[in-house]
């Protein structure tokens, strides 16, 4: 057979003699994805703050909250055996999903430190989202009882490490939603919004905070990135092969 168009690829130029790439994908239905090296929209946050940025818009409550250098990094740091200390600001309450990472590292707590209870917690929906730090590990509180094995969820992430912590929450009606926490890349656990403690605070309050008694321990918290609705990427995605650190930034 005789051809009297020069219009056909060569195979040996593996499609790159096609005259327009993007029409090409287009036609495949790939569109960018083809040139992406992740199938996901960035992840992108509605507020960022880092240790580096200090205090600015932060509520201090206490002595012993103070941005420094701790565990290596420029972070909050809370310390010394005081009953209560809390460093608090506000974003726009949430009316649907929404999402919140921080990098935080607690100390390891010894039997004779007593059982003072460090948390950052979040205020949505009436309920307080309570991601909540001791001596046996990271857990997400259903507002019934972080102690106590049927109430929590263990992460069985060792401490005295950074943690990159995330919590998505997936609007289920105007009034509740299923909260998801992970450690890194870590799925932890997962209960229902409406089952979380009804705490004094309002909605789209920030509480980074040491409660309860006992002698001086610490908790750093590096960064901390909120947004209304969710990344396209989950965190067992974004932090893949990284484990429970998860990444040095937001």
């Amino acid at each position: 057979m005789t051809h009297f168009k020069n219009d056909w690829l060569g195979r040996t130029a593996n499609l790159s003699d096609l005259p327009s790439a993007a029409t090409a994908r287009a036609n495949l239905g790939l569109a960018g994805l083809a040139t992406a090296d992740s199938p996901y929209a960035a992840d992108s946050w509605d507020y960022t703050w880092a240790g580096a940025d200090g205090s600015t818009g932060w509520t201090v409550t206490g002595s012993t909250a103070a941005v420094d250098t701790y565990q290596g990094k420029t972070a909050w740091h809370i310390s010394g055996a005081v009953s209560a200390v809390t460093v608090r600001r506000s974003v726009t309450a949430p009316t649907g999903n929404f999402e919140f990472r921080a990098n935080l590292y607690f100390e390891e707590v010894h039997a004779s430190n007593g059982a003072p209870a460090y948390q950052l917690k979040f205020w949505a929906y009436g309920k307080v989202v309570n991601v909540v730090f001791t001596s046996t590990g990271f857990h997400l509180w259903d507002g019934a009882s972080v102690y106590a094995d049927g109430n929590t969820w263990k992460s069985g992430v060792a401490l005295a490490q950074w943690v990159t912590v995330t919590v998505r929450c997936v609007a289920t009606s105007a009034t509740d939603g299923t909260l998801t926490f992970y450690a890194g890349e870590v799925p932890i656990g997962s209960c229902a919004l409406s089952g979380g403690q009804t705490d004094a605070g309002s909605d789209g309050q920030f509480s980074f905070q040491r409660g309860g008694t006992g002698a001086d321990q610490a908790l750093g918290m590096a960064w901390l990135s909120y947004r209304a609705g969710l990344n396209a990427a989950l965190p067992s995605y974004t932090y893949r092969g990284q484990g429970y650190a998860g990444g040095a930034t937001a």
